[in-house]
């Protein structure tokens, strides 16, 4: 049956990738350098921006963090589905394919509060809006890693309700409830979990799991492949909301920052015609690296571009990197167009 091979594959696939990143998962040999070092920069600032600097670079440490653990849980989850495929037992792969659906829509939850955080800072210069903006994201970031049930969290978080996560991400999978309506019938005790493992007629037939080949059985395997199609997805999009919070902070280090300053939302107004590397299209008003390339694709989406990853290519030109900027040339319909931006830096 070819949805079994499939799914194995992709199942294989993915345990691979997540086993081959082991060392990303030190999180004190990670971060333990870069924290200290950046604790004594941030005590350097004037206030606000020493408190604030230190805010947003502990989210996005958290938000990495959070990141690899998620991934770590669907990466075990998904050895159980695999070894439930590979010793015929639809109840296990039942029970942990709902699983991962939990954890992705808790992780989608996370990422989203994240991304509407910082779509909620552009433009923002008071220091007490701000701030409570901050405080809620490092909220949602406590709910999802130490929240708990609402009968034990009444003197710490509250966890995040799997219905609230579910809800999150049926904004980006159109039939998530109705997926994880559906596999909450094979988990429960009742008529689809009895199914699995039996005739489906009370008090005839024999007790055995059902075969692979079970109807049932293929529209979870299904499942399976589409979620690790969109977490492939994901795992490559996720990590950008770090890169831009770390870009917050890098912002903040500045020489003659202002608070109103970081959250800026620049216009995407570039000197240069962009048909050749001499005059390639360049933003005068981009502090950082980032920054450039925020502009960079901003100023594709305002002429009338629909983005494609596949049409940019980095072009490797010996005077500009000696200059301190990289070059981009993206292939579009509307024709052939270089970018210069400022090599990156960071925090």
């Amino acid at each position: 049956m070819k949805i079994i091979e499939t799914a194995e594959d992709l199942l294989k696939s993915f345990i691979e990738d997540i086993e081959n990143n082991d060392s990303l998962r030190d999180h004190d040999k990670r971060f333990g350098a870069q924290t200290k070092r950046l604790k004594l920069q941030f005590k350097k600032l004037t206030p606000p921006l020493n408190v604030i600097s230190e805010r947003l670079y502990i989210i996005s440490k958290n938000t990495f963090y959070l990141i690899e653990l998620f991934d770590y849980k669907i990466y075990l989850l998904a050895k159980g589905i695999l070894s439930s495929i590979e010793t015929s037992n639809p109840l296990t792969l039942a029970n942990n394919t709902r699983a991962i659906i939990e954890q992705m829509a808790v992780y989608h939850y996370c990422i989203n509060s994240i991304e509407n955080f910082l779509e909620s800072l552009k433009d923002q210069g008071v220091l007490e809006k701000i701030s409570e903006i901050i405080g809620k994201c490092e909220k949602i970031l406590q709910r999802t890693y130490a929240g708990q049930g609402k009968s034990y969290a009444e003197d710490g978080a509250k966890a995040i309700h799997v219905n609230e996560a579910i809800k999150s991400l049926s904004a980006e999978i159109t039939d998530a409830l109705e997926v994880y309506d559906y596999l909450c019938e094979f988990v429960h005790p009742n008529y689809g979990s009895n199914l699995l493992v039996s005739s489906g007629d009370l008090g005839n037939g024999i007790i055995a799991a059902r075969r692979l080949e079970d109807k049932n059985v293929e529209n979870m395997l299904n499942i399976i492949c589409s979620v690790l199609g969109h977490l492939n997805v994901k795992k490559i999009i996720n990590p950008t909301v770090t890169w831009q919070l770390e870009h917050y902070v890098e912002l903040c280090m500045m020489r003659k920052a202002t608070l109103g300053g970081i959250f800026a939302v620049k216009k995407a107004i570039p000197i240069g015609d962009g048909k050749s590397i001499k005059d390639a299209y360049f933003f005068k008003n981009a502090r950082t690296s980032q920054e450039g390339m925020q502009l960079m694709y901003q100023y594709l989406s305002d002429i009338g571009y629909k983005i494609s990853p596949q049409d940019r290519q980095q072009v490797i030109d010996i005077e500009s990197l000696s200059l301190g900027y990289h070059i981009d040339l993206w292939d579009t319909p509307l024709g052939k167009m270089y970018f210069k931006t400022k090599r990156y830096v960071g925090v």
